[in-house]
């Protein structure tokens, strides 16, 4: 029996549950991923329902399952490669890579509910291809309020995905007779019950180990190296992201720096909110346009390097500092000192944020940039920003009368800066392999019960202090510049070096200051390299370098001009060559003189041509008789005797009265001018 209706307007059967399950479970995927993103989930919505109802109303189409699935994935690999998306992320599900990979998911479940094979019953794996996407597509970590909203859609979308999997079975149900209607109804009852008790359980589980199976889904999803080096750079930061760098991370060479002194501290991203055991970053990103200067006047597409004045330097003093970035999915963020007030690098527009680290376009910038550092930049009281005071609202009181009894004696913000760091630094132990038990707030089981934790909870801890006692602070995450390589001299920035640490306000000074809170043996330090490895490290910065700049836009661009402007020379040489060949032919006496003349005269021409070419040619008076005549007397030429007695055959053809040549004969004479031309040589 078919399952299009013929009725066009008026639908005398429904969708099948295993349908309309499915498309339930498309408009939860839609839901939280619009909750996550804000994106306008209506287009998605519409065409979830034009589906539903697709075999009754003839929407289905004819292509491979296969073609459609393959043309999806190239179509959002090809986004996620060239398409910047904005939007705020919650660690890895709101992830660049999570939103392309949850949209795909998307798109082809849509795909399925249009194909004609698919008409009667869709495919069971079209469960992994959801489950993929509701998981990318949400974050049960989020706030509070959103938390109790994602479980109850969790449990929902459990329960669809079972009736999914129940019903695309042929024979479930078909010969039960009058008892079909009961044990329909109670397996349902059974199917609903367990499937809002699974979801609820599973939530919770998700809610309390999030971050391992985060960082579980990335190293699965992502390769190693690139998960390492781009946690704790991005849009969020939580409490593990530097430690894992710096614990799973590898000895590869993240920068170098070219400076005479020890650049120390290189801030990458700084954050400002937190909420939920994540750090966020908030407010808008200001753009900055070159100064004026040096490139300035000729931004183009080039390449030329663009200074940017990022603050205000009071003093007489600049040191220099060139920075190679020699990982590639670092590159966007510059990483400089908190005294920098000048950048120079080769694109054409920079971003600064509210904490003043610097992003840049990582598709169109040169790794290498450098920098200016003088003295810190003073900041009046009113225009610190509210937001570094901020503490979370499910703060304990336990650590605000913590945070009071290390500040109250002390009257001064630098004395209570000195004084939180070294209550953290004293009373606590580093250890980069504990981790926390997943308490609902990590910092306060850190604070209270003392545990041995990594440098992002003693920065975090050192933050949430300062800001009780009215002091702003600000969370930072980038590197500690320790090693030197005694084979060039640059200063390198290994993964392992990554690190986290607080910045605070002075109030008595105006400025920003470092605060690093993390025991001693927390913070990365110098070690010394043999020499045989200074060399390997020397020999692979080089190479990387290399390969930096053969891969930057830069560089095609320069060679895409380059080719534009051989190609239009080469065109031009070629049109004129060709301009020269036509004049000649047209206005040469000699050619159009072998034009116009008689077939057997071209074949004179041609060979009077051969003998020009070794010194013999016919005068004006001289007859083609007269000619022969001499040439056969001529000692110089190895085939006198056959040349002369061409000119005379040629002669008597050419001027004979009684008869017109034919064809054969005049193929005759060009075959043997032909032949005398390969064998007539001078002998000197």
């Amino acid at each position: 029996m078919s399952t299009v209706n013929d009725d066009w307007f008026g639908i005398r059967r429904l969708p099948n549950l295993q349908r309309t399950a499915a498309v339930i479970l498309i408009l939860i995927q839609n839901f939280c991923l619009a909750t996550l993103i804000q994106p306008c989930p209506l287009p998605v919505t519409a065409l979830a329902l034009a589906g539903w109802f697709a075999p009754q109303f003839r929407l289905q189409i004819r292509v491979p399952a296969l073609m459609v699935g393959l043309s999806i994935m190239a179509f959002y690999l090809y986004r996620s490669r060239f398409v910047i998306h904005d939007f705020s992320a919650k660690g890895f599900i709101g992830t660049e890579g999570a939103y392309e990979i949850a949209c795909a998911c998307i798109t082809m479940q849509l795909a399925m509910l249009f194909l004609k094979s698919y008409s009667y019953r869709l495919p069971i794996w079209f469960l992994a291809i959801s489950s993929i996407g509701i998981v990318l597509s949400e974050d049960v970590r989020v706030s509070t309020n959103d938390r109790a909203t994602i479980v109850s859609i969790n449990m929902i979308y459990l329960a669809c995905w079972v009736f999914f999997a129940a019903s695309s079975r042929v024979r479930v149900l078909q010969k039960n007779g009058h008892h079909e209607g009961w044990l329909r109804f109670c397996l349902i009852g059974i199917v609903l019950t367990t499937s809002l008790y699974t979801s609820q359980r599973v939530s919770n589980l998700f809610q309390k180990y999030g971050n391992q199976l985060e960082r579980f889904v990335s190293n699965l999803l992502f390769s190693k190296d690139q998960f390492n080096t781009s946690q704790g750079f991005s849009g969020t930061g939580g409490l593990s992201d530097v430690s894992s760098i710096r614990q799973f991370g590898n000895r590869d060479i993240a920068l170098t720096i070219r400076s005479t002194d020890r650049p120390d501290y290189l801030r990458g991203i700084v954050f400002d909110y937190f909420r939920g055991n994540r750090w966020h970053m908030t407010g808008e990103k200001r753009p900055i346009i070159p100064s004026v200067g040096r490139g300035s006047n000729d931004a183009d597409e080039n390449g030329s390097q663009q200074q940017f004045l990022i603050a205000k330097n009071t003093s007489q003093q600049s040191k220099e500092m060139v920075i190679d970035v020699l990982e590639k999915q670092i590159r966007g963020n510059c990483f400089m000192p908190l005294n920098t007030y000048q950048l120079t690098c080769h694109s054409l527009l920079i971003y600064m944020s509210t904490g003043g680290t610097i992003r840049r376009d990582s598709e169109n910038s040169r790794a290498t940039y450098t920098i200016h550092t003088g003295t810190l930049p003073k900041v009046p009281w009113n225009e610190i920003n509210p937001i570094y005071l901020q503490v979370p609202d499910e703060i304990s009181p336990y650590v605000e009368d913590l945070a009071n009894a290390i500040g109250k004696p002390h009257r001064t913000s630098t004395a209570k800066i000195n004084a939180v760091t070294e209550f953290l630094q004293n009373e606590f132990k580093y250890s980069i392999e504990h981790d926390l038990i997943a308490e609902v707030d990590r910092l306060d089981h850190f604070l209270m019960k003392r545990m041995p934790a990594h440098c992002e909870y003693f920065a975090t801890s050192a933050v949430i202090l300062l800001r009780l006692q009215g002091i702003p602070a600000r969370y930072v995450t980038g590197f500690v510049v320790s090693n030197q390589n005694q084979i060039n001299g640059e200063w390198i920035v290994r993964n392992e070096d990554a690190h986290a640490w607080a910045e605070a306000y002075d109030v008595e000074e105006q400025c920003w200051k470092t605060v690093e809170a993390t025991p001693g043996n927390g913070i990365p330090i110098s070690s010394q390299s043999g020499f045989f490895e200074a060399w390997k490290d020397a020999i692979t910065i080089q190479f990387r370098r290399l390969l930096n700049e053969l891969s930057s836009a830069d560089f095609w661009n320069q060679m895409i001009l380059l080719l534009r402007t051989t190609s239009v020379i080469v065109g031009i040489s070629v049109l004129f060559i060709l301009a020269l060949g036509i004049g000649w032919k047209r206005y040469s006496p000699s050619f159009n003189l072998l034009r116009d003349a008689h077939p057997l005269a071209k074949e004179r021409l041609r060979m009077d041509h051969v003998l020009k070419r070794h010194g013999f040619s016919r005068r004006i008076s001289e007859s083609v008789l007269t000619f022969a005549t001499r040439i056969e007397k001529e000692r110089n030429l190895t085939t006198s005797q056959d040349l002369a007695t061409w000119y005379r055959d040629y002669a008597s053809l050419r001027f004979n009265c009684d008869s017109s040549p034919g064809e054969t004969d005049l193929h005759d004479l060009q075959l043997r001018r032909k032949n005398l031309a390969a064998k007539t040589k001078g002998l000197s």
